[in-house]
């Protein structure tokens, strides 16, 4: 596998752009790449945009998450991928590695900060754990977990 970094000009900080369909979409995600980032990064700043928040209890549910996630961090354009009754996850191509006490602290933020959602049959812990582990068999993560991301344009330099 190819390993891949974030790259920043001398001195600034490393931008994301988060876009979701709905206000849990991204910390579902991506919530834990996320999480590592900002742990790795010293100067990271996160831009956070929900599309459709769907009334004013999700809308509060996205503002408070981001208020916990805020000091997480452009191009490339990662799609991430959320678990549901759809059954369309594919086969991504780009993944991180993540620690289970990232993977931890992920599905705790979203069973605290989402709380109009456990009744959905998808949305729960061990969902959540199906997926990250999944995909860490994927990326042969050494922690055993990852998330995934489609990456449909990329350059090297």
């Amino acid at each position: 596998m190819l390993k891949l970094t974030l790259a920043t000009s001398s001195g600034s900080p490393c931008k994301i752009l988060c876009l979701g369909s709905h206000c849990d979409d991204i910390e579902i995600g991506c919530g834990g790449t996320l999480l590592k980032l900002s742990q790795q990064l010293p100067q990271v700043e996160l831009y956070w945009a929900a599309v459709f928040s769907s009334g004013q209890v999700r809308a509060r549910e996205a503002r408070e998450t981001a208020a916990h996630m805020e000091h997480i961090s452009k191009p490339p354009i990662l799609e991430y991928e959320v678990p549901n009754y759809d059954g369309d996850l594919g086969t991504p191509n780009v993944f991180t590695h993540l620690d289970e006490s990232i993977c931890r602290r992920k599905i705790e933020y979203l069973g605290t900060h989402f709380k109009s959602q456990p009744h959905k049959h998808w949305f729960d812990e061990g969902a959540f754990w199906a997926l990250l582990r999944l995909r860490g068999i994927e990326a042969h993560a050494p922690s055993k977990y990852a998330e995934a991301f489609y990456c449909r344009k990329s350059v090297l330099d």
